[in-house]
C-alpha cells in the first residue's frame, strides 16, 4: 500500500486531491480514506469542562471502587 499526505479543504461534501496525485492509475480504485483535523479551541475547551465537572463529583469515598 502507498500513502500519500496532502493538505485539502473540504467544499460540497468533496475533497480535491492535488494534481501531483490525480493519475489514471486511481482511476476505479477503492482507496482508504483517513481524515485528520485539527480541533478548535472551543472543542478543546468543551472537553475541558466536561471532564473538569465530571471529576468534581469525585469524592475519597469513591476511591474504594479504583481498587481491584
Amino acid at each position: 500500500m502507498k500513502v500519500f499526505e496532502f493538505k485539502s479543504k473540504i467544499k460540497n461534501h468533496t475533497i480535491k486531491i492535488p494534481r501531483e496525485i490525480e493519475s489514471d492509475k486511481f482511476s476505479e480504485k477503492e482507496v482508504k480514506v483517513i481524515l485528520l483535523y485539527e480541533e478548535t479551541n472551543e472543542e478543546h475547551s468543551f472537553e475541558r469542562i466536561t471532564t473538569s465537572e465530571f471529576l468534581e463529583g469525585y469524592d475519597n469515598s469513591d476511591a474504594i471502587y479504583d481498587e481491584a
